[in-house]
């Protein structure tokens, strides 16, 4: 099992999260679906069954969207 961290801050309209060790980056509509949405980017990103990588840490941070990468 793979094992993902991901920032994630509300841009106004939606939350937008980047997933570090994929530099790969997503958005939802609420806070709750971030974690499992993180977990489907990745499992897409890797060609894996979703159940094969977990979210360790998902990190919520008051800056712009843009700077999330940083």
């Amino acid at each position: 099992m793979r094992n993902f961290t991901a920032t994630t801050t509300f841009d106004g309209k939606s939350w937008v999260f980047v997933i570090h060790q994929l530099n790969a980056v997503g958005q939802v509509l609420t806070h709750q679906e971030v974690p499992r949405e993180v977990r489907s980017v990745a499992a897409l990103w890797l060609n894996v069954d979703p159940q094969a990588v977990d979210i360790g840490r998902i990190t919520y941070k008051r800056i712009h969207w843009s700077r999330l990468a940083s």
